[in-house]
């Protein structure tokens, strides 16, 4: 039930937070993504999370750094 509500929170908080309750999206864990490529796919028909989701973790991502590491694919 742990995992369900969690879902539950981010998907109507619009943020994801770990176990303690902080948000994931910090300066530290932004700066620990530099370099790792990442595909982003999006369901378009995803009932929980909508494509703008992913748009905002893509968009950050580009701003911050090379936009060469990053790609996202809504289906």
């Amino acid at each position: 039930m742990n995992c369900l509500e969690k879902l539950l929170h981010a998907g109507t908080s619009g943020a994801v937070f770990d176990n303690e309750g902080l948000p994931l999206i910090s300066e530290s864990n932004l700066a620990r993504m530099e370099g790792v490529p990442i595909l982003f796919i999006h369901g378009g028909k995803n009932a929980v999370f909508s494509p703008e989701s992913t748009t905002r973790s893509f968009e950050t991502l580009q701003d911050r750094f090379s936009r060469r590491d990053y790609e996202r694919v809504v289906l």
